[in-house]
C-alpha cells in the first residue's frame, strides 16, 4: 500500500523541476508554482524533472519529498515560495497551507529541514481551502 496519491500529467511549456510544487496549468498540464497568490490551484509536488510535454508524476496527497528554500522545524505548516520550493507558512492571509514538515526520526529525534535541501512533508489533499 502506498503512502501517497499521485497522477501522471504532461509538463507545461517551461517544464518542471523535481521536488517542486506545481500548479494546474492550461489544459491540465503541470507548471512550476512560481506564484504564491491564494487563487493559484496547487496540483501537488512533482517527483521528476521533465521537459515540456513529457509525462511527470505529481504527488497530490500523502507523504512526499520537497525542495526546501529555508530551514523549518518538524510540524511546521508548509506553503510555497515564488520558485516552487517549500517555506514555512506565516500568518499572512496569502499564505495557504499545503502540508506540514514530517521528517523521519534520526536517532530518536526529528531533524529540522535544511535550507536548499530535500525534506519529507505530509501533503494535504485539500490544498486550496486551508488558510492560516
Amino acid at each position: 500500500m502506498s503512502d501517497n496519491t499521485s497522477i501522471l500529467v504532461p509538463a507545461g511549456t517551461s517544464g518542471v523541476t523535481a521536488f517542486r510544487f506545481v500548479k494546474s496549468g492550461t489544459a491540465g498540464v503541470a507548471d512550476e508554482a512560481q506564484d504564491v497568490a491564494p487563487t493559484v490551484v496547487i496540483m501537488g509536488v512533482c517527483y521528476t524533472t521533465a521537459a515540456s510535454g513529457e509525462e511527470v508524476s505529481v504527488v497530490t496527497s500523502g507523504y512526499c519529498d520537497v525542495h526546501f528554500a529555508e530551514a523549518v522545524a518538524p510540524g511546521a505548516k508548509i506553503t510555497n515560495n515564488n520558485k516552487g520550493k517549500a517555506v514555512e507558512a506565516t500568518a499572512i492571509a496569502s499564505d495557504l497551507i499545503f502540508g506540514e514538515y514530517a521528517p523521519l526520526p534520526v536517532s530518536g529525534t526529528r531533524p529540522n529541514s535544511s535550507a536548499d535541501g530535500i525534506g519529507r512533508i505530509l501533503l494535504y489533499a485539500n490544498k486550496l481551502t486551508v488558510a492560516i
